[in-house]
């Protein structure tokens, strides 16, 4: 009868409490007042959120998926998983591809803090080889054994572009790290278009005098092969001994292409005149891909210079969008937009008034024959503009940067 009476005090205060409890609230107008617990939610305590299956967005077939936020998924080892991956965490400003001791590795510029990252593309491990910040560089050209690179930034106070030689110098052998130091020089001169060629000397243009020059890597011993009034070139590097020499594209003007004889400074004719003509050599030149603006699309062809025969490439993509292979004859590789061109290009491109989803492809325009390697936006919801791609020294990578946000990616081309 005592345990009897206890357990209904019990029960007459929890009821007096919520009674008061209840009351209060509502004299307050529905707030909680300071000092009282609110319980919320279900009494056995919250259930841990879901997570979903796949770590992210799934669309096809096998292992297409890719974080919504463009993490790279990877396995237990740490290697990737999907063919197509992100490997840069921001913007770039240039990158380059080679080889050491056997393996594929690629270097580029962070484009906000001039640091230098190298990651080796199969198992993405990555280090940070310079670390002197050098902020707002717009373009990191690069030499191709990766030692150096062209840094081009702009003034601050004005539309000046400066450019620095930079030459990364490896840590010697007692170094406990593997950072490198920079020798810089500053480059002389109202520089307009800057290559480096394949043994690692510098050509360009000036812009103020119109000359074509040539010097050593750190801008030394300066020639010049000639001197035009026009000073609004893209030049294009096929040897040590020739580069193409090509007006920038416009769809309102009539564009040229020339063999410019890097010891004689001497200019042959290609191509021209024709409206919006770009063009992108292979690397020993006998072979020209080359755009222009036809009666009402835009046009891509590929002419042989030795016997001027001409081949008509589909789907319509632009030269800036390809790269050569040099281990199989007449392939390209190439961004291609899935819903077209459009008008106005490629001047609506090159201004940014239009952007494109490409995807990725393997042409040969000799056999006829156009493979999809990866569809980045029907497979991963990821819209890339193709801009500037490279292959591997082995080509088992195809390496690109994404116009829309200028990160670098990477696509596997081998198993």
């Amino acid at each position: 009868a005592e345990l009897m009476d206890r357990r209904k005090i019990v029960i007459i205060i929890v009821i007096v409490i919520a009674l008061g409890t209840g009351i209060l609230y509502f004299l307050l107008g529905g707030k909680t007042p300071s000092g009282l617990p609110l319980f919320t939610g279900s009494p056995f305590g919250t259930p841990p959120e879901e997570t979903p299956v796949d770590g992210g967005i799934t669309t096809g077939s096998g292992n297409d998926k890719l974080a919504p936020d463009g993490v790279t998924p990877v396995d237990e080892s740490g290697k990737p998983i999907n063919a197509l991956y992100k490997i840069s965490d921001g913007p770039i400003a240039g990158a380059v591809s080679f080889k050491r001791s056997g393996v594929d590795y690629i270097r580029y510029v962070d484009r906000a803090t001039g640091h230098v990252i190298e990651i080796k593309p199969s198992t993405l491990e990555r280090s940070q080889i310079l670390n002197i910040t050098r902020p707002q560089i717009y373009e990191a050209i690069w030499r191709a054994d990766a030692t150096g690179y062209i840094e081009r930034t702009v003034a601050s106070d004005s539309d000046e572009i400066i450019n620095t030689s930079i030459s990364l110098v490896s840590p010697v052998g007692t170094s406990t790290d593997n950072l490198y130091t920079a020798r810089a020089t500053l480059l002389r001169g109202d520089v307009g278009e800057i290559v480096v060629t394949p043994d690692g000397s510098l050509l360009y243009n000036l812009r103020d005098t119109g000359a074509v020059m040539t010097s050593t890597f750190a801008g030394e011993k300066p020639r010049t092969l000639f001197t035009l009034p026009f000073t609004s070139w893209r030049i294009l590097p096929i040897s040590n001994a020739s580069a193409i020499l090509a007006t920038k594209p416009s769809s309102t003007a009539l564009g040229y292409a020339y063999n410019l004889n890097l010891q004689n400074g001497g200019l042959t004719k290609i191509l021209g005149p024709l409206s919006g003509l770009s063009v992108l050599p292979t690397l020993d030149g006998k072979k020209i891909a080359y755009g222009r603006v036809g009666n009402k699309d835009f046009l891509l062809s590929i002419v042989t210079t030795a016997t001027r025969d001409v081949i008509n490439v589909l789907p319509q993509t632009l030269p800036e969008k390809c790269v050569w292979s040099k281990k199989f004859s007449g392939t390209m590789y190439c961004g291609a937009p899935s819903n077209g061109l459009g008008t106005n290009v490629p001047d609506s491109w090159y201004q940014g008034i239009v952007s494109y989803s490409d995807k990725v492809l393997e042409l040969n325009p000799e056999t006829e024959t156009a493979q999809i390697l990866t569809d980045p936006k029907g497979s991963f919801g990821v819209d890339i503009d193709v801009i500037n791609p490279m292959l591997s020294p082995n080509e088992d990578y195809l390496f690109f940067t994404n116009k829309n946000d200028l990160t670098l990616w990477v696509l596997r081309l081998v198993p």
